[in-house]
C-alpha cells in the first residue's frame, strides 16, 4: 500500500547565470521540519562567478562551418529530391558571435511539370563564454548551451561539427 508523502522544491538563481534546486520529501508530520531545514540550507548558499576558460575563448576566434547535404534519385521515372543545411558561426576571440543559417529542399516528380523547393534562413548575434568546457551563447534570440570539443580544425557542439573556414 502506498504512503502518502509532501515535497518542497526550491529553486536558486545566481545572478552569474548559474543555479541550484534543492528537492526534499518526507512524511506530511515531518514537513514543517524539513521545510526549515530547506530554507535553512537555502539560505546559506553563497554563489562566486563561474571561471572563465579564456583559451577556449581566443581558440573558437574565427569562422566555423557545418554544412549538411544529400541528394536522392535522379530518373525521369523515379525523380530526385535533395536538402542542404548550413551554420556559419564567426567568434571574436573576444566574447561576441554572429550566426546564420540556411536550410534549402527541392524535390522533382516524374510526370508533373516543375518542381517543389523551399529555403529558409536565420541569423543571431551577442556574446559567449566558456565555462570548463561548456559554450554560453546569449543572443538576440535566447541563451543556448553546449558542451563542447575543439579539436584543431573541428568544433563539436551540441552534437554537430564544425569546420573552421
Amino acid at each position: 500500500m502506498g504512503r502518502t508523502v509532501q515535497g518542497r522544491f526550491i529553486s536558486l538563481l545566481t545572478p552569474h547565470g548559474t543555479g541550484l534546486n534543492i528537492l526534499g520529501m518526507t512524511t506530511p508530520e515531518q514537513m514543517p521540519r524539513l521545510g526549515g531545514t530547506l530554507e535553512w540550507l537555502a539560505a546559506s548558499v553563497t554563489a562566486k562567478p563561474p571561471s572563465v576558460n579564456r583559451q577556449a575563448i581566443q581558440a573558437l576566434a574565427g569562422t566555423w562551418v557545418l554544412y549538411q547535404g544529400g541528394y536522392r534519385g535522379g530518373s525521369s521515372s523515379t525523380g530526385s529530391a535533395s536538402h542542404s543545411h548550413e551554420e556559419t558561426v564567426v567568434f571574436d576571440g573576444q566574447g561576441s558571435f554572429q550566426w546564420q543559417s540556411s536550410t534549402s529542399v527541392s524535390v522533382t516528380t516524374p510526370g508533373y511539370t516543375g518542381d517543389a523547393a523551399r529555403a529558409t534562413s536565420d541569423a543571431d548575434r551577442g556574446t559567449y563564454t566558456v565555462v570548463g568546457s561548456t559554450l554560453v551563447m546569449k543572443g538576440t534570440k535566447g541563451q543556448l548551451v553546449f558542451d563542447i570539443q575543439i579539436e584543431g580544425n573541428r568544433l563539436t557542439a551540441g552534437g554537430k561539427t564544425y569546420l573552421r573556414n
